[in-house]
């Protein structure tokens, strides 16, 4: 693709890197579309969508307590730690609000939960690509596609913790969630 070609999601632009005197082109795609996720505040907005159909409910078993529920507002960027007590009702433990990026590599991740979430499929929701698309950028440019990937999970590390989880790389192949390990009393 040339780099004044552009596609209705995403701009290639060429850069030059030099490799022992070699020029080599890498593509780095942009997404023009990193607004999706962002709520929009008009009163219009809020009048045709139903609230709860905003909001996923993941218990993630294995990873959370059997009475705790992670629920997500991706509109919002949230998340919100819900435990149910004996008595049926819900109390919230703790809520976290992440960047636009941050939202487009978590939410991947516990969809993948308990697999791993792989590199292609974090690549394609950071940047609203095909999986085979992602594949490719990684293919032609690791480094340089990798980069916003890795600079995106860092920066949910905090939210994470918060919520009692965290992130580790499995190399060569992704990122998966887990729980943060307890200390032992």
């Amino acid at each position: 693709m040339a780099g004044n070609e552009k596609s209705s999601f995403i701009s290639c632009y060429p850069t030059w890197l030099s490799c022992k005197g070699l020029r080599i082109s890498v593509l780095a795609c942009i997404s023009e579309n990193r607004t999706r996720m962002k709520n929009d505040p008009s009163p219009e907005a809020d009048r045709d969508q139903d609230p709860q159909e905003a909001l996923l409910h993941l218990p993630l078993k294995g990873l959370l307590p059997a009475n705790q529920t992670l629920v997500l507002n991706l509109p919002m960027r949230t998340a919100i730690l819900l435990a149910s007590s004996s008595e049926g009702e819900a109390q919230v433990l703790t809520q976290q609000h992440f960047t636009p990026n941050g939202m487009r590599v978590l939410f991947p991740l516990l969809r993948a939960y308990p697999r791993y979430c792989s590199y292609e499929d974090l690549i394609a929701s950071l940047f609203s690509l095909s999986l085979s698309q992602a594949r490719k950028l990684l293919h032609d440019s690791w480094e340089i596609a990798m980069r916003p990937v890795r600079r995106a999970i860092s920066g949910i590390m905090n939210g994470l913790r918060a919520l009692g989880l965290s992130v580790r790389s499995l190399r060569g192949a992704g990122y998966v969630l887990e729980a943060l390990s307890r200390p032992q009393v």
